[in-house]
Order: structure tokens, then sequence, then C-alpha cells
């Protein structure tokens, strides 16, 4: 199993819960809530971000504090449309709803513009300067 998530859930589930945690957490910090949402029968995973956050504890999907931070996103949006294409080829993304918070959200909802998810949900985030829906 990569080290960049958490897997919950059964191994065969047909739907899944994808969290994207927000600015300065990791990848278990939605697990409970996931688990609330989905109930037995989904999958949840839940992705770590790429980056380690400045102050040493948790990660981040890009760097907030540089001033050039929207331009970060790009790299950040490929880099998660990448990991989401392929966790699709285990459950299809047609089948997969993707929750975020807060940088996660902002995360989600950009990405969920570009893939064939069957739904997104952004828990207090924001759009990206650059967002399309």
């Amino acid at each position: 199993m990569p080290t960049d998530q958490r897997v919950h859930g059964p191994a065969e589930a047909k739907r899944r819960l994808v969290l994207l945690h927000g600015w300065g957490a990791d990848a278990d910090d939605l697990i409970d809530l996931g688990q609330e949402l989905a109930g037995p029968a989904i999958g949840l995973v839940g992705l770590r971000a790429p980056e380690p956050h400045p102050q040493g504890m948790g990660r981040q999907w890009y760097d907030l504090q540089n001033p050039l931070w929207p331009e970060l996103v790009a790299a950040a949006r490929q880099a998660l449309q990448l990991r989401l294409l392929q966790l699709g080829e285990q459950v299809p993304l047609e089948n997969t709803v993707l929750l975020g918070f807060s940088q996660g959200a902002a995360m989600a909802v950009d990405v969920a513009s570009t893939l064939p998810l069957a739904g997104v949900i952004g828990c207090s985030g924001y759009p990206h300067p650059d967002w399309l829906p």
C-alpha cells in the first residue's frame, strides 16, 4: 500500500470516499468523519498531502505561506489528478466522491471539475484564483 494514503473499509468496495485533509493535518485527520458519512460498505481513502508543513507537523497540498502560492496550485492539481486516476484503476472515478476540508476542500473542488467523479464535498474551503467550474 502506498505510504501517501490510509485505507479503511472493505477491500472489495464498489464505491469510495476519498478524503483530503486541511493545511497542517495528515491523512488520518478525516477518517472518523468519513466512517460516519460512508458507512461500512463504502471504501475510504485518506490521502496525505505531498508537501511537509512549514512548522514541522502535518502536511500541505502547497505552501500557503509562499507569496507566489497561486502559482504552486498547478503542480498540486496535477499531482492530485494523477493520484486519483491511479485510485480509479481499483474503483472507478464515477463511483468515487471526493471530500476535502480547508486546503483539501480547495483541492477537491479544483480537481472535481476536471475528472468524472460521482461528487465532491468541500468543507470550509476556498476557490483557487484560476479555478473554473
